[in-house]
């Protein structure tokens, strides 16, 4: 739909796009020229590009109001949010570091000080 942002998950090399990009869908509409639904997609300096139905499948095209650490790299966003509920093996320091440099403005720690407390200070995933 308009104004929802998307993430590319496949690299599409005649499109410049590639997996981890990120967009904002402009306008969705039907395309006689090639008899399918289409949307152009903003996608920031790479500028806006038409994208079909097909073509949103070989991208892997999905929404992107919510982006797992291992998705985001190499993108940046203006909040990050690091879930710090129970401890986890994928919770540790360089899981930090990532969702830290990803964020331009804000880092929010949900959940538990003791466990982000012993995330970071292990350095290295760890088991409960």
């Amino acid at each position: 739909m308009e104004d929802d942002p998307v993430l590319v998950t496949q690299n599409m090399y005649e499109y410049d796009l590639y997996n981890g990009n990120t967009g904002v869908v402009e306008s969705v509409y039907y395309c006689e020229d090639t008899e399918e639904v289409s949307c152009n997609i903003d996608f920031g300096d790479k500028g806006i590009i038409k994208v079909t139905k097909s073509d949103a499948w070989m991208l892997g095209l999905e929404l992107a109001y919510g982006i797992s650490v291992h998705k985001s790299q190499g993108s940046e966003y203006d909040t990050t949010i690091v879930c710090s509920i129970e401890d986890s093996p994928l919770l540790d320091r360089s899981m930090f570091y990532t969702a830290l440099t990803r964020s331009k403005k804000l880092t929010l720690i949900a959940g538990r000080y003791d466990v982000a407390r012993r995330a970071v200070e292990e350095g290295i995933a760890h088991q409960s």
